[in-house]
């Protein structure tokens, strides 16, 4: 602790700040002790009544003459706004005034020892009562000390013993009240440096509390309004999100699963159980795995079949993983994914799948198949081409060209049944050309005619209108 050796001050701010707290707290204690000691100082006037005889008018004078009017003057001043500037002044003035008093009685009476006595209480009064300082306590104290002294030199008769062993003791008591005053002082300075360093703790520990306070509402803010992203974000997704606590009772379900199980906000309590929302046949599965999830702190997936509001069954795959906080397991937080579409999609693929295998093993039958039938169409033609090179009469040789023609036709139509491949594989070229429509009549006639048997008669009868060529394929 830093101080003055002589006065005890601290630096002059912090003197300043002493100052007001040791006047503040020393106000009240100050007007009892003067109010306390002018009633006293006025009380042993009975004394002087009783003993001093012929000097009463004096002492009586010097006590409620001057000294107790002074004493008066100074309570009276205490409540006015000045007197914290002067207030130790003023009590050191009327220490020396009290101590003057007495010392101008006891040479007037110095036989008396009672005002000896009378002086030892305005010293004690000084250092312990109203609150002097110890630098004005001291002042006032030996300055009590050495007026006595200078008014029992003027003092005629005086029994220089017995002013001796009385200086003896004002002496000691000047010393205890000296080294009393010194550490109370010392001891009050130190607990205000102490209150000082507490009420700076306490500002740093309400700065603290406040930045806490601060730093918990920033945070919960900051929660809250990462809640509320979550939560938005969450409703806009096209996936099933919800959350649960460790029984599986629904905690928070986005707008989606509300969409997809045709629930209303009125279906949604505290009770609410994740596990009502599935087939029967999936509940037992789901709850095991949603258990086994809740100790692994990973993505795990499950399929299951949802059920609607209306009973409606659907296929889901669920992704789970669970809620932590502080190392301990609170919940489960849950996306699901709408199979349906996906299964229909599987479904389709697999039938697209089949129905090529099916066409692709028809088209390589098809081309087995007329490669097979075009063997013996080429040996039929080989023949017909070799019966061409003998002697034919001519209904032979009609007949044997019917027989060409029809091939040649058989032939076609198996070209046309791989055309038929071709367009259901997209590949078919069309190849028009310029015909004469008569052959056409002819062909038919004849390869008709020769299969028909009676009462069967093939007719052709064509229109005048009809064109002489036609052009296609």
């Amino acid at each position: 602790m830093q101080t003055h050796p002589l006065t005890l001050d601290f630096p002059a701010e912090q003197e300043k700040a002493f100052q007001a707290v040791y006047f503040k707290d020393s106000l009240p204690v100050t007007r009892i002790a003067l109010f306390l000691s002018g009633l006293l100082y006025g009380i042993f006037g009975y004394l002087d009544y009783l003993m001093v005889g012929e000097h009463l008018l004096l002492f009586l004078t010097i006590r409620f003459g001057i000294v107790i009017p002074f004493i008066t003057s100074v309570i009276l001043a205490s409540f006015m706004h000045f007197f914290q500037k002067v207030w130790q002044h003023l009590l050191l003035a009327a220490m020396l005034l009290g101590g003057a008093g007495i010392s101008v009685m006891i040479g007037q009476f110095p036989e008396n020892g009672s005002y000896y006595g009378g002086l030892m209480l305005i010293l004690f009064a000084g250092y312990f009562f109203v609150r002097l300082r110890f630098f004005w306590a001291t002042l006032g104290g030996w300055g009590t000390l050495i007026i006595f002294n200078i008014i029992m030199a003027y003092t005629p008769d005086i029994d220089y013993d017995l002013l001796f062993s009385f200086n003896f003791f004002y002496f000691a008591a000047n010393l205890i009240g000296m080294f009393a005053a010194y550490y109370i002082e010392i001891s009050g300075r130190k607990n205000f440096l102490l209150n000082q360093q507490l009420t700076e703790k306490k500002n740093e520990l309400e700065d603290v509390n406040l930045n806490l306070e601060a730093m918990v509402e920033n945070r919960t803010r900051d929660l809250a309004e990462s809640e509320e992203r979550f939560r938005n974000l969450a409703d806009l997704l096209p996936l099933m999100v919800y959350e649960t606590d460790l029984k599986g009772n629904v905690t928070y379900i986005n707008l989606e699963v509300m969409k997809q199980m045709s629930l209303t906000k009125e279906d949604i309590t505290h009770n609410t159980n994740i596990f009502d929302f599935l087939a029967s046949d999936d509940v037992e599965k789901a709850t095991a795995e949603f258990n086994e999830s809740l100790t692994i702190p990973e993505v795990s997936a499950g399929e299951y079949q949802a059920l609607k509001k209306d009973g409606t069954a659907f296929p889901v795959l669920v992704y789970s993983t669970p809620i932590i906080r502080q190392a301990k397991s609170i919940g489960m937080r849950s996306v699901a994914v709408d199979l349906t579409e996906q299964k229909i999609n599987e479904k389709l693929r697999t039938e697209v799948a089949v129905t090529k295998q099916s066409a692709d093993f028809k088209q390589s039958f098809l081309a087995n198949m007329s490669h097979e039938i075009r063997t013996p169409l080429t040996g039929i033609l080989g023949i017909a081409e070799i019966l061409s090179g003998t002697k034919l009469d001519e209904k032979q040789q009609d007949h044997l060209h019917t027989l060409v023609q029809s091939t040649e036709n058989l032939r076609e139509i198996i070209n046309q049944i791989l055309d038929y491949s071709k367009i259901e594989a997209g590949k078919v070229m069309l190849k028009p050309e310029a015909f004469p429509t008569n052959a056409l009549f002819a062909n038919a006639t004849k390869l008709f005619d020769s299969i028909c048997r009676k009462p069967i008669e093939f007719n052709v009868e064509e229109d005048e209108d009809l064109p002489e060529f036609i052009k296609a394929d």
